[in-house]
């Protein structure tokens, strides 16, 4: 067989033997290029075939690199069109490299961030079980400095020290963080596309202990609620981050601190959430660096994507807090790294800007500076949000009806976990600029209807928040409804109404760990008094 280029031809020569084995000797390597199984199915053709190698790249094992030493260069494609050279990298366990390269090849650069990422099962497989002994090829740019992905996330790792220093020695905890990357790193990636708390937090965990250590606190005190397993647990890892913590907060600029101390906080401060709504201010001191008034609009804009990430996540860790304590923000907003211009361009972008819309309204709320002009600022940002948004924010669900006295039974689903999160911070925005209307009349009979009018429309954004919330997967948003039902659920008198939402807050606690103890008796006794 021969093949054929206009350019150069070259020939390739095939020999039908197993290899290696005793039949073939030295000359015949030399003499052939590929061998064949005996039993080797061939096709009939009747006239010379010609090849054609597209591909744009090759990689070489960097065991290997001596062995191929008298091969001084690759030569180019438009002079040589031969079949590539078969390397380790192209079967056993060590293919696996170029997957966990996190790096597209140049046929698959213009693919999706989560395409071009290794899988949930390779991450699994060489990070946590330590089955697959991964070398990633020294020759390779991306690993030859500080790992930064396609994405733009600069994790601070480099690439080659990921597999070695995030083995575990045992099952429990390997289970532990595979736990956090198959299902609570979802909840932190609904505010980047890119997902980095799925991808970039684990290899930021390889060579930090305070980071992998708030990693195992937070997924073994979720499996802890949820299953009823050693409660003491979680805790010991708790106490051992925060004395590798605690030092790293003596800084007193958030662009000083580490990425991993920022994260740690992050995923501290949603520990403290488990608990009760209230515990969680135990561990504001890490996130409060984002309250800082240095650095202005800027700092962390310029600053690595990680970062970024993390405010939004603080961000919305506060609208939490700040509906359950009726208080202002407690974050420096001149720093918020928010870019209209860019931010468009995805669903997590206009996800993050109602965030921030829910934010400015929270703001104007608690912040003692209510006027009736910013109301209508606020009122016309949401409006203009509504509008210009994707459909794709739409639910693609709906089965509510004008005047259903089961509408807590029907479902209502969305497309994406951004699409929940937008729809929850749209109506706690809405909530809080009817509750705090202040052009509402306050005397006579108007106002009464206008209370009466202000309290139904303030039980539809509460019941859409919980129906949508407990159709959905997306657990943040359940939690989101528990809080705004202890803030708000006092709007509701019908017997119905009041017996769904005790029964979303206990199911929210047993199905998923969430301390709703204290809202299910706070309402109850709202209901009871306003019932007397």
């Amino acid at each position: 067989m021969e093949s054929r280029k206009s350019a150069r031809p070259y020939r390739v020569r095939f020999r039908n033997s197993t290899c290696p084995s005793g039949a073939v000797t030295g000359a015949d390597y030399k003499k052939y290029d590929f061998f064949f199984d005996p039993q080797q199915v061939w096709l009939k053709t009747q006239k010379t075939l010609t090849f054609h190698d597209q591909s744009r790249s090759i990689y070489y094992d960097a065991n290997n690199a001596e062995e191929d030493s008298e091969i001084e260069a690759i030569p180019d494609r438009t002079e040589l069109d031969a079949p590539p050279r078969q390397t380790q990298l192209e079967h056993g366990p060590r293919f696996q490299d170029v997957a966990l390269r996190n790096e597209p090849t140049r046929a698959s650069q213009h693919q999706t961030p989560a395409e071009n990422t290794p899988t949930l099962s390779t991450v699994t497989a060489c990070t946590l079980t330590g089955e697959a002994d991964v070398n990633v090829n020294s020759n390779h740019d991306s690993c030859t400095h500080v790992e930064e992905t396609s994405d733009g996330f600069d994790c601070g790792v480099p690439f080659s020290k990921f597999p070695d220093s995030c083995k575990f020695d045992n099952m429990k905890e390997a289970s532990l963080f595979r736990h956090y990357i198959e299902d609570l790193a979802r909840w932190f990636d609904v505010c980047n596309p890119h997902r980095p708390f799925a991808y970039a937090v684990p290899r930021l965990a390889a060579s930090s202990p305070l980071l992998r250590k708030a990693i195992l606190a937070h997924s073994a005190h979720h499996i802890s609620r949820v299953t009823g397993s050693d409660p003491s647990l979680p805790f010991q890892y708790l106490e051992e981050c925060l004395a590798l913590l605690i030092p790293e907060l003596k800084n007193e600029q958030v662009t000083s601190v580490e990425n991993s101390a920022l994260i740690a906080s992050i995923f501290l401060r949603s520990f403290g959430e488990f608990e009760d709504i209230a515990s969680g201010e135990f561990h504001i001191s890490g996130t409060s660096l984002f309250i800082q008034s240095g650095g202005g609009c800027e700092s962390l804009r310029r600053s690595n994507k990680l970062r970024n990430a993390a405010y939004w996540i603080h961000l919305r860790q506060e609208v939490g807090y700040s509906v359950v304590e009726q208080r202002n923000i407690r974050a420096n907003l001149n720093i918020c790294p928010f870019d209209a211009s860019t931010d468009a361009s995805s669903d997590a972008g206009w996800c993050n800007r109602v965030v921030w819309i829910c934010v400015q309204v929270i703001r104007w709320a608690f912040g003692g500076n209510s006027t009736a002009e910013r109301h209508n600022e606020l009122t016309d940002m949401i409006e203009d949000w509504e509008n210009r948004r994707p459909q794709t924010f739409e639910a693609m669900l709906d089965l509510r009806g004008p005047f259903d006295s089961d509408v807590w039974h029907k479902e209502v689903w969305f497309t994406n976990d951004e699409h929940i999160d937008a729809l929850q911070y749209l109506l706690i925005a809405k909530l809080i600029l009817s509750l705090h209307n202040p052009h509402l009349p306050r005397l006579g009979l108007r106002a009464q209807t206008a209370y009466s009018n202000s309290k139904a429309v303030n039980q539809f954004y509460v019941r859409t928040m919980c129906i949508a919330a407990k159709c959905s997967s997306f657990v943040p948003a359940k939690f989101m409804a528990c809080n705004v039902l202890f803030a708000c659920g006092g709007c509701f008198h019908l017997k119905t109404d009041q017996e769904n939402a005790v029964d979303f807050l206990r199911s929210c606690e047993r199905d998923h760990g969430y301390a709703t103890k204290v809202h299910v008796d706070a309402l109850l006794a709202i209901w009871a008094a306003n019932y007397q």
